[in-house]
């Protein structure tokens, strides 16, 4: 009630598109689990008041930890054919990262850079069960994808594919041809703050973050690899597109 509602703000894609849905609510809702709002669909991802236990008087000191977690990238590589004809997505690719805030008496928030180990291991536990958590909840799941097409879009355009292999995209770059559906655009949302009594004093956390997409850190030529075998080829070769009539398009 005191700290009112957060601001929204998406970058790079339109607010109202179900991709930026999508990304708003996965989140919104991992700081919930994070701060023990809501329970994990999964188990081994406790909170962070659980991973806190009995807080020494150093840490009740503190009085206010300003949490920040965020989804990123999670590739290790991607395997290639020899052509470069075929592509294999290497990796667990969402994962949680971590940092501890400072805020000033303006209410400012100051990026440190470091993460307490706590708040590490949070983040390592939700990456850790993000499989099997996307398994159970559809938004994880969402999620997930949503970062495999950034990555192969980031394929397309970084390594001129469409080019090379004779396809002018022209339904999808013209915006009558594919108009995307949208939804009304997420302006605010309630602030995620929770607190725990230990010894009559009370530890409040408060979180902030958000999702970070850049595809062209894991498209680099440094994250390609040759597939040392020929299962990439044989996979390639079994999903050739069946004859279409003139005019109609196929996906795998």
């Amino acid at each position: 009630n005191q700290l009112g509602e957060q601001d929204i703000e998406v970058f790079g894609i339109h607010s109202g598109s179900r991709v930026a849905h999508v990304l708003v609510e996965a989140d919104y809702r991992m700081k919930l689990v994070g701060i023990g709002i809501e329970e994990a669909a999964v188990p081994g991802i406790p909170s962070y008041f659980e991973l806190l236990g009995n807080p020494d008087d150093a840490r009740l000191s503190r009085g206010l930890d300003t949490l920040r977690w965020w989804f990123t990238l999670n590739y290790d590589s991607i395997l290639t054919t020899p052509e470069t004809d075929a592509f294999e997505l290497r990796g667990d690719r969402v994962q949680v990262m971590s940092e501890n805030e400072l805020l000033t008496a303006t209410g400012m928030r100051v990026h440190t850079g470091q993460s307490d180990p706590l708040n590490e291991q949070f983040s390592r536990n939700f990456t850790r069960h993000f499989g099997a958590l996307s398994e159970k909840d559809t938004n994880f799941a969402d999620l997930a994808c949503i970062f495999d097409m950034a990555v192969v879009g980031g394929l397309l355009r970084g390594h001129n594919i469409p080019l090379s292999i004779g396809w002018d995209m022209s339904c999808f770059l013209d915006r009558d041809e594919y108009v995307v559906p949208l939804l009304p655009v997420p302006r605010t949302v309630e602030t995620v703050i929770n607190h725990q009594v230990y010894g009559g004093r009370h530890i409040m956390a408060a979180v902030s973050g958000g999702v970070h997409v850049n595809p062209w850190k894991i498209v680099t030529p440094e994250k390609l690899q040759t597939d040392p075998g020929d299962r990439l080829a044989k996979t390639r070769s079994a999903a050739q597109s069946p004859r279409m009539p003139n005019g109609q398009w196929w996906w795998d």
